[in-house]
């Protein structure tokens, strides 16, 4: 299995990406270490986003160089993933060392670093750091009540983020080493139950169908059903016609949950590369 399939199974391209966590500083907070340590990791976080995109996608990288995608090697591009995951670390380390430390940290923004620490940590497979930290920002969520709902909703997300990229490590392990890389049937169906558990945790969510947070939660559920679908594939598309026709119409579901404005251009090309058949995502129920 190719790394830059792996990587567009485990999160995805969409317009949002993790720019979600878009730090809000009040104009005064800028004179304070703490919060400008903060910004520091925020500004970070979103260069190493970019730096995976980029790396996920490295036609448009190429593009953005003034070369022909079709005249460039992919050996040829600077290893994009090395330089996101240094920036990562940077984050953790501002975070940890400055920020997290400081009893100064307003807990809006508290709940903001605990949102960046626990990405982070997913990008660089460090999961149960992700979950620990998670775990951490949403009791302080709780305490808080309804102060910083996109923050403590990006929280919430990580851990079916995790899962997804967990189960997917599983996949890709199973299949080292073996002719063809196929599944058995117990092994398909141990492996959906983990990413139907990825589903759960991304369904508890409660935010407006037009909410950031809930278009991006349902972007990764696409996601999730689609590397459902490739588990059911990897054992016998002939002996699970009956769950991969489930996974498409859960997917179809989902679709219509997505605003109106939607652009279903985007949202199809990732369902058809996420090999969810001839699945239409149109932007609206009454679309044709």
């Amino acid at each position: 299995m190719a790394d830059a399939w792996k990587t567009r199974r485990s999160h995805g391209r969409f317009g949002l990406g993790l720019l979600l966590l878009t730090l809000s500083v009040c104009v005064g907070c800028s004179q304070v270490t703490v919060a400008v340590r903060l910004k520091q990791a925020q500004d970070l976080f979103n260069q190493a986003s970019r730096l995976t995109v980029l790396d996920e996608n490295y036609r448009d990288y190429i593009e953005e160089a003034g070369a022909q995608p079709s005249r460039v090697d992919r050996k040829t591009i600077p290893s994009l993933t090395e330089d996101a995951r240094a920036k990562y670390q940077l984050v953790l380390d501002l975070l940890k060392r400055d920020v997290l430390t400081s009893e100064e940290l307003h807990p809006e923004l508290r709940i903001n670093a605990y949102a960046l620490k626990a990405f982070a940590e997913w990008r660089l497979k460090q999961h149960k750091n992700a979950i620990t930290t998670a775990a951490e920002g949403e009791r302080l969520c709780a305490s808080l009540g309804d102060r910083n709902p996109r923050d403590c909703g990006m929280l919430m997300i990580a851990g079916g983020l995790v899962v997804n990229s967990e189960t997917l490590e599983r996949f890709e392990e199973i299949q080292k080493g073996r002719q063809g890389g196929n599944l058995t049937k117990e092994e398909a169906t141990e492996l959906v139950k983990q990413f139907e558990l990825a589903l759960d945790k991304l369904g508890e969510l409660s935010y407006p169908p037009d909410d950031p947070i809930a278009i991006y939660a349902n972007q990764q559920k696409l996601i999730v059903l689609g590397n459902i679908l490739d588990m059911w594939n990897a054992y016998s598309r002939s002996e699970t016609q009956r769950e991969r026709a489930e996974a498409i119409e859960r997917a179809s579901r989902i679709c219509q949950e997505f605003p109106q404005d939607y652009p279903s251009a985007e949202l199809t090309k990732e369902l058809a590369r996420k090999r969810l058949g001839l699945l239409r995502c149109e932007s609206s129920p009454e679309s044709p």
